[in-house]
């Protein structure tokens, strides 16, 4: 008896889903205070080392073109929210800020 036997393999992966990225209260989706949504909510990111190649990679990852200016000490506002990124220091060539 000849029997053939066929078997069907499938695989995937459960990836979390990347944090979203926003400018919020600058008036333009391309300017404002940085906010990630991470764990179901929105928070900042903290601007103590925040520099012009973190506003490049934040504008890179919105499709914003270049940065024009960092404005540190809550310029847009305080927010009130949690901080879900602290001490980013970014060389600036990456595609996302996490």
């Amino acid at each position: 008896i000849n029997k053939q036997i066929e078997i069907y393999l499938s695989t995937f992966a459960l990836v979390p889903p990347q944090p979203q990225l926003r400018l919020e209260s600058g008036g333009h989706r391309c300017a404002g205070r940085v906010e990630v949504y991470h764990d179901g909510k929105w928070g900042t990111v903290c601007d103590d080392y925040f520099n012009m190649n973190s506003a490049n990679v934040v504008c890179r990852q919105l499709h914003c073109g270049q940065a024009v200016s960092v404005l540190g000490l809550s310029y847009f506002g305080q927010s009130g929210k949690v901080i879900h990124l602290d001490d980013e220091q970014c060389r600036g060539s990456e595609s996302h800020l996490w």
